[in-house]
């Protein structure tokens, strides 16, 4: 006997399912319901799933891009798949799914509810891939959230200086790891934003750089810079150890950039 019919997970679909919304639809629902049930990312109430069509091949490898593509949009169109985007940047158009399951529960019939009476050992979730994506747990979660970050912190940076910095660094991560210990995401925003609105234009703009923005050294007090800066205080802060004393913390610094405003990048007045 083929090891194809004995060592691979099975793919379960509802025939009613199926001859309403058509198999590849069914198969491709089924699978998002699945990881719904799993999922620890709530926004607006609901729980939602977000992947790449190249990360969602890894689950479809007998589709292609192209057919998923026409599948997503054909149960966007019909209301039973909603789309959101809740990623951390803007950039960032990966799109993030749940299921309407109100209009779904409308669809059901009698004959499909007998399917499913008759199937009780085979529950809609129980729906698995051979080769599905990693179970969440605190460890990699934690992992891939931190790694989310700095993506998003060296974006930032590259953003608002106009610098190449990898995001895949070594370097660069456990400079950025070591100070998520104790501040945010926005903290490393202020301090970009501070050392730009003061370094730029000047000899001191090549220190605009992970090595000296995120070390243990500077940070705090750029960051402390930063709060100066907002409030308007306007004497006797240095400003860390590659600047130079500040006898004056300027109203409105760094040509058209205001502080990060924990919404996303710098803003430019005018």
């Amino acid at each position: 006997m083929s090891n194809l019919l004995i060592h691979e997970e099975p793919l379960l679909v509802l025939p009613g399912l199926a001859s309403k919304i058509g198999l590849n639809e069914a198969i491709f629902l089924q699978q998002i319901h699945y990881w719904l049930q799993r999922s620890n990312n709530v926004y607006d109430g609901y729980r939602w799933v977000y992947n790449t069509y190249e990360e969602w091949r890894e689950q479809f490898p007998f589709w292609s891009v192209a057919t998923l593509r026409r599948i997503v949009n054909k149960l966007e169109k019909e209301q039973l798949l909603i789309i959101g985007n809740y990623n951390k940047l803007k950039i960032d158009k990966t799109k993030w799914y749940r299921i309407n399951y109100d209009l779904l529960n409308r669809m059901s019939s009698p004959c499909a509810q007998n399917e499913q009476s008759m199937c009780s050992d085979c529950a809609v979730d129980v729906l698995k891939m051979s080769r599905p994506l990693p179970e969440t747990t605190t460890e990699n979660t934690t992992e891939i959230t931190t790694k989310e970050y700095i993506v998003e912190i060296v974006d930032y940076l590259n953003y608002v200086c106009g610098t190449k910095y990898k995001k895949d660094s070594e370097a660069t991560a456990k400079l950025i790891k070591g100070r998520l210990k104790e501040f945010s995401v926005e903290d490393f925003k202020k301090v970009i934003d501070v050392k730009y609105a003061e370094w730029k234009g000047t000899s001191q703009a090549k220190y605009l750089r992970p090595k000296t923005l995120f070390n243990k050294t500077n940070f705090e007090g750029y960051l402390q810079q930063w709060e100066l800066w907002k409030n308007g205080k306007t004497r006797g802060y240095n400003v860390g150890s590659y600047g130079k004393s500040a006898d004056h913390v300027p109203e409105e610094v760094g040509r058209g950039i205001k502080p990060a405003d924990n919404r996303g990048f710098a803003k430019t007045i005018g």
